[in-house]
């Protein structure tokens, strides 16, 4: 017999029984002997203690524990590179477009300063942003417009034209003669010739477009062709025809569907440049064409 209830005897006829109890802790075993009649022929009692025996994980087990635990670890550094990936990606673009509207205010600033004629100044702005936000065609631009600076430095450095020489008085015809008959005035058809000829292509180059006006002068009169271009727009083409008088000119751009607008302008002395005004749409833009 045992007791307390939940335990068990193994091998009652051994004299190393086991017993098996369902709760750990301390219990009081009873061992009585009886013969085949059910007499006691013996008794006897012991204290017991029952603790649970410490698992033991297989082999198979523990492998597999560790290949999760190495699933679980290599998915944890997965997630976590594609969360960096993300945040680099997103500083970047934010950096980038930070440099994009930098790089605008500072090209912005260098066109006021081309259309005032302070080419110098508008070349220097406009290199300020090329690291902020690289362009090869403004880099073009800036070479013509240096070109164009050093070619104005040059000219305001050049010494004056020597005024013509004064005419001595001629003597006044004598009394008794007739006085001289004045010359005839040119007549009003023939307007005055210019110093110099406004032939050959003018342009305006500005990152974001350009304009490229193929003039040709007779007489007094211009007529040509506009070629346009404007980031984003394409290219356009228009007529031209007008006239000058003293360096001051005046050219009607005639659009493909009919549209006209006027540009006016004053001519450098040595015809390589042309200061305008374009009024379109009631809008007036001012800037610099430089002769190729």
């Amino acid at each position: 017999m045992v007791t307390p209830d939940g335990c068990t005897l193994s091998n009652p006829a051994s004299q190393e029984p086991t017993i098996n109890c369902s709760q750990p802790g301390g219990f009081t075993a009873l061992v009585m002997v009886t013969d085949a009649l059910g007499a006691v022929l013996g008794a006897g009692s012991h204290d017991v203690s029952v603790a649970p025996q410490p698992a033991v994980a297989s082999p198979d087990a523990a492998a597999r524990e560790k290949a999760a635990a190495q699933q679980a670890a290599a998915e944890a550094a997965r997630q976590a590179a594609a969360e960096a990936a993300q945040q680099a990606a997103a500083e970047a673009a934010r950096k980038t477009e930070a440099n994009r509207v930098t790089a605008q205010g500072l090209r912005d600033q260098g066109t006021a300063l081309q259309q005032q004629g302070k080419l110098r100044e508008a070349v220097a702005k406009y290199r300020e942003s090329l690291p902020y936000y690289p362009d090869p065609k403004l880099e073009a631009i800036i070479g013509q417009l240096e070109a164009e600076a050093v070619r104005r430095e040059k000219a305001a450095q050049a010494p004056p034209p020597e005024p013509p020489a004064a005419e001595k008085p001629k003597p006044p015809p004598p009394k008794s003669a007739p006085p001289p008959a004045k010359p005839a005035p040119p007549p009003e058809s023939e307007p005055e010739p210019e110093a110099c000829q406004i032939t050959g292509t003018y342009d305006y180059l500005h990152p974001d477009g350009s304009f490229s006006f193929a003039l040709r002068q007779s007489g007094n009169q211009l007529d040509g062709t506009l070629a346009i271009t404007a980031t984003g727009m394409g290219a356009a083409k228009a007529g031209v025809r007008g006239s000058i008088s003293r360096g001051a000119i005046r050219l009607t751009v005639i659009a493909v569907g009919g549209e006209e607008s006027t540009l006016t302008g004053t001519a450098s002395n040595d015809c390589r440049s042309i200061r305008a005004s374009w009024t379109m749409d009631g809008e007036t833009q001012t800037f610099t064409l430089v002769k190729k």
